[in-house]
Protein backbone atom coordinates (compact mmCIF):
# COMPACT_ATOMS: atom_id res chain seq x y z
CA UNK A 1 0.00 0.00 0.00
CA UNK A 2 2.65 2.54 1.16
CA UNK A 3 4.42 1.67 -2.23
CA UNK A 4 1.39 2.13 -4.19
CA UNK A 5 1.48 5.78 -2.66
CA UNK A 6 4.98 6.15 -3.09
CA UNK A 7 4.13 5.60 -7.19
CA UNK A 8 0.93 7.67 -7.26
CA UNK A 9 3.00 11.06 -8.03
CA UNK A 10 4.82 9.62 -10.38
CA UNK A 11 1.90 8.53 -12.70
CA UNK A 12 0.53 11.35 -12.03
CA UNK A 13 3.32 13.70 -13.30
CA UNK A 14 3.93 11.34 -15.89
CA UNK A 15 0.26 11.37 -17.02
CA UNK A 16 0.36 15.50 -17.12
CA UNK A 17 3.80 15.16 -18.92
CA UNK A 18 1.99 12.88 -21.46
CA UNK A 19 -0.52 15.57 -22.18
CA UNK A 20 1.33 18.65 -22.06
CA UNK A 21 3.97 16.86 -24.98
CA UNK A 22 0.81 16.00 -27.11
CA UNK A 23 -0.99 19.46 -26.52
CA UNK A 24 2.49 20.70 -27.57
CA UNK A 25 2.34 18.58 -30.78
CA UNK A 26 -0.92 19.28 -31.34
CA UNK A 27 -0.34 23.09 -31.72
CA UNK A 28 3.22 22.43 -33.54
CA UNK A 29 0.73 20.62 -35.87
CA UNK A 30 -1.68 23.13 -36.53
CA UNK A 31 0.95 25.92 -36.54
CA UNK A 32 2.43 24.12 -39.62
CA UNK A 33 -0.46 23.32 -41.31
CA UNK A 34 -1.76 27.16 -41.04
CA UNK A 35 1.30 28.51 -41.86
CA UNK A 36 1.35 26.71 -45.02
CA UNK A 37 -1.71 27.22 -46.30
CA UNK A 38 -1.29 31.03 -45.95
CA UNK A 39 1.96 30.21 -47.88
CA UNK A 40 0.14 28.52 -50.88
CA UNK A 41 -2.91 30.87 -50.61
CA UNK A 42 0.03 33.92 -50.97
CA UNK A 43 1.60 31.44 -54.08
CA UNK A 44 -1.54 31.21 -55.42
CA UNK A 45 -2.80 34.38 -55.67
CA UNK A 46 0.21 35.96 -56.69
CA UNK A 47 0.43 33.51 -59.71
CA UNK A 48 -3.41 33.63 -61.06
CA UNK A 49 -5.31 36.45 -59.53
CA UNK A 50 -4.50 39.67 -61.77
CA UNK A 51 -3.92 42.90 -60.82
CA UNK A 52 -6.62 45.00 -59.98
CA UNK A 53 -5.74 47.93 -62.17
CA UNK A 54 -3.78 48.61 -65.01
CA UNK A 55 -3.31 52.16 -66.43
CA UNK A 56 -2.18 53.21 -70.18
CA UNK A 57 -2.12 56.62 -71.71
CA UNK A 58 -4.38 56.88 -75.15
CA UNK A 59 -2.72 59.14 -77.44
CA UNK A 60 -5.39 60.06 -80.00
CA UNK A 61 -3.77 60.58 -83.85
CA UNK A 62 -6.04 62.91 -86.14
CA UNK A 63 -5.41 63.85 -89.52
CA UNK A 64 -6.37 67.02 -90.37
CA UNK A 65 -7.62 66.95 -93.65
CA UNK A 66 -10.58 68.89 -95.23
CA UNK A 67 -13.85 68.88 -93.90
CA UNK A 68 -16.00 68.84 -96.05
CA UNK A 69 -19.56 69.95 -94.19
CA UNK A 70 -17.67 70.29 -90.49
CA UNK A 71 -16.78 66.71 -90.23
CA UNK A 72 -13.45 65.22 -90.01
CA UNK A 73 -11.81 61.91 -89.54
CA UNK A 74 -12.48 59.95 -86.26
CA UNK A 75 -9.40 60.11 -84.32
CA UNK A 76 -7.59 56.65 -83.65
CA UNK A 77 -5.08 55.16 -80.92
CA UNK A 78 -3.64 51.77 -80.95
CA UNK A 79 -2.53 51.10 -77.29
CA UNK A 80 -0.54 47.78 -76.75
CA UNK A 81 -1.16 46.01 -73.78
CA UNK A 82 1.89 43.64 -74.15
CA UNK A 83 5.21 44.70 -72.85
CA UNK A 84 8.40 43.19 -73.75
CA UNK A 85 9.78 39.80 -72.17
CA UNK A 86 6.24 39.30 -70.93
CA UNK A 87 4.04 36.49 -71.99
CA UNK A 88 0.34 37.71 -70.88
CA UNK A 89 -0.38 40.81 -69.23
CA UNK A 90 -4.00 40.08 -68.84
CA UNK A 91 -4.97 36.84 -67.52
CA UNK A 92 -6.77 34.16 -69.99
CA UNK A 93 -10.59 33.67 -68.39
CA UNK A 94 -10.73 36.52 -66.81
CA UNK A 95 -12.84 39.32 -66.43
CA UNK A 96 -12.31 42.76 -66.80
CA UNK A 97 -13.29 46.63 -67.19
CA UNK A 98 -12.35 49.18 -69.22
CA UNK A 99 -12.84 52.74 -68.31
CA UNK A 100 -11.99 55.49 -70.82
CA UNK A 101 -11.54 58.70 -69.06
CA UNK A 102 -11.00 61.42 -72.13
CA UNK A 103 -10.23 65.07 -71.80
CA UNK A 104 -11.97 67.66 -74.09
CA UNK A 105 -11.87 71.30 -74.38
CA UNK A 106 -15.34 72.56 -73.21
CA UNK A 107 -15.39 74.39 -76.51
CA UNK A 108 -18.44 75.69 -78.31
CA UNK A 109 -17.69 73.46 -81.52
CA UNK A 110 -17.27 70.30 -78.54
CA UNK A 111 -20.61 71.29 -76.71
CA UNK A 112 -22.45 71.36 -80.29
CA UNK A 113 -20.92 67.71 -81.84
CA UNK A 114 -22.23 66.32 -78.37
CA UNK A 115 -21.34 62.84 -77.48
CA UNK A 116 -18.84 60.99 -77.92
CA UNK A 117 -19.01 57.28 -78.78
CA UNK A 118 -15.49 54.76 -78.20
CA UNK A 119 -15.22 51.17 -80.20
CA UNK A 120 -12.81 49.33 -78.96
CA UNK A 121 -11.55 45.89 -80.76
CA UNK A 122 -9.07 43.59 -78.14
CA UNK A 123 -6.47 41.70 -81.03
CA UNK A 124 -4.04 39.10 -79.79
CA UNK A 125 -0.69 38.71 -80.82
CA UNK A 126 -1.59 37.15 -84.67
CA UNK A 127 -4.24 40.17 -85.06
CA UNK A 128 -6.93 38.13 -84.37
CA UNK A 129 -10.16 39.40 -82.19
CA UNK A 130 -10.03 37.76 -78.57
Amino acid sequence: MIFALLKLPLTVFGGVRQLASQSFFVAVLFSVITWTSILLYGVFYWNYIPKSSHIFPVHLRFESKACPGGFCDYPMANVTIVRPGQDDYLARGQRYKMYLELEMPESEANQRIGEDCIAVALLSFVNSYS
